[in-house]
């Protein structure tokens, strides 16, 4: 398990995972979002930041 919260989240979150959890080719990748009352939604994506390159 990567990230487990056990609270409520009203915003975007942003969680960090070591590339050494992932492997070369293809990774899967579960979620579960359970609530016991009123609405629930979740919005999961992945990103890469890639440093610029200097201008010499």
């Amino acid at each position: 398990m990567l990230v487990a919260l056990g609270r409520y989240t009203g915003g975007d979150e942003v969680y960090k995972i070591d590339s050494s959890n992932l492997r070369q080719g293809d990774n899967q990748v579960a979620i579960h979002c359970h609530q016991t009352s009123g609405g629930q939604f979740i919005d999961f994506g992945f990103v890469v930041i890639v440093p610029a390159k200097s201008k010499k």
